[in-house]
């Protein structure tokens, strides 16, 4: 449930404190591809779920921090122009 995960992670920030987020690209995932790893000779894939940048922004601002980077990086092969990951920065400003 990320509402509840990110008030968890949210509620764990202190003051003039940051929270950083990475995911798979969630343009990756619309495009049907998945998140895997290979361990010897086996390929393992990972449940992913679908979750815009603007829903993480969304959910931690509503907890009073404030988006202070956003970054699209790496790439996947084949699609030049799609980043294969986000990661976000929030800040809890003090007071």
């Amino acid at each position: 449930n990320l509402v509840t995960t990110t008030r968890d992670l949210v509620r764990r920030v202190g003051s003039n404190g940051h929270l950083i987020i990475t995911d798979f690209h969630p343009h990756n995932l619309l495009a049907g591809m998945r998140t895997s790893f290979v361990h010897g000779e086996t390929k393992f894939y990972i449940p992913n779920f679908i979750h815009l940048p603007s829903v993480y922004v969304k959910l931690t601002s509503e907890e009073g921090m404030n988006l202070v980077e956003f970054h699209e990086t790496g790439h996947v092969d084949g699609y030049p122009q799609m980043p294969a990951t986000i990661s976000v920065v929030f800040r809890r400003d003090g007071s």
